[in-house]
C-alpha cells in the first residue's frame, strides 16, 4: 500500500522579488511568523495583521505515485512554492525541496488543487504559501 499525505503549511521564508509564472498585477501577500504580510521588492515586507486564517483547500487531487518510485520503495517529501490566485487557483508553482523521481507527480497533482478564495478587506487577493507532499511506501 502507498501512502501519500499532503500538507499545507504557512510560507516562513523572507520573499524577494515575483513569483515566476504569476502576473504581478495585483500586490502579494504570504502568511509567516506573526501574521499576514505585504510582499514588497525592497524584502522589508509589510505586516498587516497578527491573526489570519489558513487557506483551506476546496478541490484535492492525489498524487499518482511514480511506479518506478513505488518499486523502488522511494520515499520523501516534497516541498512546493506557488500562489494561491484571487481565483483560488495555484500559479508559479515551483520545488523548494526536491526528491528527483517525485516531482514531477508533487506538481502534477498540486497544479489541480483549489483553494478558497483568501480575502483582505472583503477582497480576494493572491497570497504565496508553501506546501509539502509526503510520500510514503506502507
Amino acid at each position: 500500500m502507498t501512502k501519500i499525505t499532503v500538507t499545507a503549511i504557512g510560507c516562513l521564508l523572507v520573499w524577494t522579488g515575483s513569483v515566476a509564472g504569476v502576473q504581478d498585477t495585483e500586490p502579494l501577500y504570504r502568511v509567516g511568523r506573526g501574521g499576514l504580510y505585504r510582499v514588497v521588492d525592497d524584502g522589508d515586507d509589510v505586516r498587516l495583521a497578527s491573526r489570519v486564517a489558513l487557506p483551506k483547500k476546496s478541490v484535492h487531487v492525489d498524487p499518482v505515485y511514480p511506479a518506478d518510485a513505488r518499486r523502488q520503495r522511494l520515499e520523501g517529501v516534497v516541498v512546493l512554492q506557488g500562489v494561491i490566485g484571487t481565483d483560488g487557483t495555484l500559479d508559479g508553482l515551483t520545488v523548494l525541496r526536491s526528491v528527483p523521481e517525485l516531482d514531477d507527480a508533487a506538481l502534477a497533482a498540486a497544479r489541480g488543487w483549489e483553494y478558497d478564495l483568501v480575502m483582505l478587506d472583503d477582497r480576494p487577493i493572491r497570497l504565496q504559501f508553501v506546501f509539502t507532499v509526503n510520500f510514503k511506501v506502507d
